[in-house]
């Protein structure tokens, strides 16, 4: 699993993301300050528009506990690349375009403990279906 961790990392700052590993809080910004040793990815941060396909790269991440993906742009399709990280504890879509189609997918995320879905194409029959 390391090298798929690793990977996914290194796909995330590409896309100029940041990391979190092994439950740290600190943010790693660059693949020069990913550690040498093994690790284990828990949390991607996005911060602008990235495409539905980059986010293919953490979908065997399945220990992922957060997604912060506000402002990115991406839809459904992107999203149900998280669709197997089970351990969510947060997820963060604000400002993207997920919908409707997304909320059978968010509602498999039975340990969210903090979802925003403000201006989304969630509408109200979506979050009463994921809630």
């Amino acid at each position: 699993m390391g090298d798929t961790w690793r990977k996914a990392a290194r796909a995330v700052l590409s896309a100029g993301g940041s990391v979190r590993i092994n439950g740290v809080e600190d943010d790693i910004k660059t693949k020069d300050a990913l550690p040498k040793k093994a690790f284990r990815l828990t949390e991607i941060w996005f911060t602008m528009p990235v495409k539905d396909a980059e986010l293919a790269a953490v979908a065997e991440c399945k220990h992922l506990t957060g997604a912060y993906l506000v402002g990115t742009q991406i839809t459904s399709e992107g999203l149900a690349h998280l669709k197997e990280c089970k351990g969510l504890t947060f997820l963060y879509l604000s400002g993207t375009k997920v919908d409707d189609g997304s909320a059978a997918d968010i509602k498999q995320f039975t340990k969210l403990k903090d979802l925003s879905v403000g201006l989304t194409g969630i509408s109200e029959k979506g979050v009463e279906e994921i809630a």
